[in-house]
This record gives C-alpha cells, sequence and structure tokens, in this order.
C-alpha cells in the first residue's frame, strides 16, 4: 500500500478485503453484502439547516432544497400493497426531514400504511438541531431517532474520496457493496428506487438518472446499479477500514462532479 494511503486505511483489514472484493474471488463466493428488501430509507428532502462536513447525502457540497412530494409518497404506499410489499422498517430520513414543507402530511401517510402491515417499524431520524416543536407532535407511531447534532464538524466517512479514483481498487467488483443496502435496505428518492439511499443521493449529483420508477422485485439484487454507484462511494472503503474523519477529502470523481453541479444541476427524471 503506497504511503499515502497508509495515513487513512488500516493496512491489515485492506489487504483481507482486497482479496476479498476482487473479481475472481466475487465470481467464486458471490456478492459480500445483498440488499435487504424488506427495509427501506426514503429520503424526503436534500435541504438541510446544518449541512455537515462529509455529508453522505451531499447536502453541503451540492445544496438543493428539492424534496419528494406527497403524491410520490402515496405512489409508494399504492406500490406497496399492490405488490404484497409488507415493510419491516420504513425510515424517513434526509437531509434534515423537518426540513419538508409538508412533513407532518407525509408522515400521517406514512402511518395510514401501517393500517396495511401493523409489524413495520416506522423511524423518523434527526439531526435535532432545530425544528424542535416539530419532532414534538410527530405521530406517535414513529421512533425517533435524534443524533443530536450541534456542529458541522462530525467523524464521519469521507463520502467524496470515489474508490474508482484509486488504483487501489482497480481489480475490485462493485457488486460486492457495502454494509448500508444490507443493514438499511432500499432507498427511494423523488428521482426513484436505488439498492440503498446513499446511492440516489450520489446519483443526483453526478446526473446518471438511473433511479428505478418501479419497485424492485424482492431478491433482485440491482447489480448494475451497484456497479455504477458504488465506485464513487466513500462508504465502500469503510469495509477497508477507512478512518473516520472531520476534514473534507475530494478525490478528482467528485471534485468534476461538483463543478458541473453548480454550473448546471443534472435533469433527473421523476419517480
Amino acid at each position: 500500500m503506497p504511503n499515502g494511503m497508509k495515513k487513512i486505511f488500516d493496512s491489515k483489514k485492506y489487504l483481507l478485503k482486497e482479496i476479498r472484493n476482487s473479481k475472481l474471488i466475487t465470481l467464486i463466493f458471490g456478492p459480500c453484502y445483498n440488499t435487504k428488501y424488506d427495509f427501506i430509507e426514503i429520503d424526503l428532502t436534500y435541504d438541510c439547516n446544518l449541512k455537515c462536513l462529509n455529508c453522505n447525502r451531499s447536502c453541503r457540497q451540492a445544496p438543493s432544497t428539492e424534496e419528494i412530494t406527497t403524491t410520490q409518497i402515496i405512489k409508494f404506499i399504492d406500490e406497496s400493497i399492490k405488490n404484497n410489499r409488507k415493510w419491516k422498517g420504513i425510515r424517513l430520513i434526509g437531509g434534515e426531514p423537518t426540513m419538508h414543507h409538508d412533513i407532518l402530511k407525509i408522515a400521517s401517510l406514512i402511518v395510514e400504511y401501517k393500517k396495511y402491515s401493523s409489524d413495520v417499524s416506522l423511524r423518523f431520524a434527526t439531526n435535532g438541531y432545530e425544528n424542535k416543536s416539530i419532532i414534538e407532535i410527530l405521530p406517535a407511531e414513529f421512533i425517533v431517532e435524534n443524533s443530536h447534532k450541534t456542529t458541522i464538524a462530525q467523524d464521519f466517512t469521507p463520502i467524496n474520496l470515489a474508490p474508482v479514483d484509486l488504483r487501489l481498487f482497480n481489480l475490485v467488483d462493485f457488486k460486492n457493496a457495502c454494509p448500508i443496502t444490507e443493514l438499511c435496505g432500499l432507498g427511494l428518492t423523488k428521482y426513484g428506487y436505488y439498492h440503498c439511499a446513499v446511492a440516489g443521493a450520489i446519483d443526483r449529483v453526478f446526473g446518471f438518472n438511473i433511479g428505478r420508477k418501479t419497485m424492485p422485485e424482492i431478491g433482485d439484487q440491482m447489480i448494475d446499479e451497484k456497479r455504477r454507484l458504488c465506485k464513487y462511494c466513500g462508504h465502500f472503503l469503510d469495509c477497508f477500514g477507512i478512518k473516520k474523519t472531520k476534514k473534507e477529502l475530494f478525490s478528482k470523481s467528485w471534485t468534476k462532479a461538483f463543478n458541473k453541479y453548480r454550473e448546471r444541476r443534472p435533469r433527473l427524471s421523476e419517480y
């Protein structure tokens, strides 16, 4: 491993994962992580009142007030019922979800779905920085996950360090993904379904426009999407012992994407 990389990687962990994630070993044993199909995270908005360093939704790096619509939430619920999808977990997230202009309506719609799937766990992820009055009047069916952040400097994965920009990862098969898709499940944004919500945030910056406009079937591992998006995701490096940091790191693919974003935001077709 080059000396420059030793500062941000755990060398022993990296070497073991490099072998396991290689194209040959993946062909033999299959991917390291499979998408969980009974959990879903819904990115309600990319607006945020903190905009932390290394935000994995790029709220700071590529700011936007875009948000999912109540019509799209209704479509998601209708699709779930039509396909007999009884989710075990639905997590409303962002951005900062309390920033959504119609958050209480969306929360009530999700609660209505619980009548169809009574065992579903409803969660609401917030930074707790502001809008405390909204958190207090959320439907009681939601478990509030309040991280109580007070500063933009957090120990986060350097999300904008793209594995594809590091020669160390030339032999890696990115369909291996990372634990997020297996722990958190699918992602849904205003642009469609992804194998995880972070992938949706990557697509909105790079503009590949590959969000699924219909609900993926159970067991569809979205391999093409993983190979297309995971190579830009710093979370892929978590498995290789990447160290969390408060310092923002940008590799060339992200620098180029953010420059393009600032000049003209990508146009993606909506869900």
